[in-house]
């Protein structure tokens, strides 16, 4: 880690411990204007508010604008990744710290792991969905069932398959028994996943 990777991490420290992600470390590049900015960055997702990039700049920023097409590159705990945002808004940094403060504006964050390449299987977790009765599934001394079995369907033009959560017998007790738990009614206790070939 490069010392300016050090004052980056010290900056986002604050906020690292409940981040929906953790902290990404690297190499920025954005334009400002007809200005190319570089540096060093890091890029944190705060457990309350929104995605913030922390740059030191490699020559002082002289002025704060609306930026564009911020890349940040590097290796993390996931590998490789490329984070990019197409608009974004830069403060100026403060004399005493030399950190600029990036946050993304009216476009998406993305972030990509690893090389480009076509997704070949997803999973997700639902929220306020849930069912009772799935898919018949035969059972081996004859007969069939329906309870808790996955439930396949078409998406998109694509087959999707829900199936419950493996610990949804142990929550289920604790969702119904608890009034401030049971407003969603078990309506968040699936998964859903597909193949993508």
């Amino acid at each position: 880690m490069t010392e300016r990777h050090a004052s980056i991490q010290e900056f986002l420290a604050d906020h690292g411990n409940l981040a929906r992600v953790p902290t990404h470390l690297g190499t920025a590049t954005l334009r400002l204007g007809k200005d190319l900015v570089r540096g060093t960055a890091g890029f944190i997702l705060p457990a309350g508010g929104q995605a913030l990039v922390v740059l030191n700049p490699l020559k002082p920023l002289r002025r704060q604008d609306f930026g564009r097409d911020l890349v940040l590159e590097g290796v993390g705990t996931e590998g490789e990744f490329r984070i990019t945002c197409e608009e974004v808004f830069v403060r100026r940094p403060a004399e005493s710290l030399g950190l600029a403060l990036i946050s993304p504006v009216n476009r998406p964050t993305a972030i990509r792991y690893g090389s480009a390449r076509a997704a070949k299987t997803a999973s997700a977790m639902l929220n306020n969905f849930d069912y009772e009765d799935g898919d018949v599934v035969p059972l081996a001394g004859g007969g069939f069932t329906r309870l808790a079995t996955p439930l396949a369907c078409r998406a998109g033009g694509r087959a999707a398959v829900f199936h419950h959560r493996g610990d949804r017998p142990s929550l289920l007790p604790l969702v119904e028994g608890n009034p401030a738990l049971d407003l969603t009614r078990r309506r968040s206790l699936p998964n859903v996943g597909g193949r993508y070939h």
